[in-house]
């Protein structure tokens, strides 16, 4: 599962970051509140139907309700 960060760098188009996505052996998996973090980010429309198409190469983990109250608890 993908970072933010990485994320991030991805999506300014650093070739370092590409380059290492493109090396691995199939797409990561990223979480729903990353995918959600980058579209609360965008400035506009245009932005918007960019990182949506730029999220579909990604497969979305969506947490459940135990995982998320663990979380919870662990904290």
């Amino acid at each position: 599962m993908l970072d933010n960060d990485v994320l991030i760098e991805l999506r300014r188009n650093k070739p370092d970051a590409w380059n290492w996505l493109y090396s691995l052996p199939s797409p990561p998996t990223i979480s729903v509140f990353s995918a959600l973090e980058l579209l609360i980010s965008c400035q506009d429309g245009k932005e918007r139907r960019e990182t949506l198409k730029f999220l579909a190469y990604f497969s979305v983990v969506y947490p459940t309700s135990a995982a998320l109250q663990n979380a919870l608890d662990l904290s």
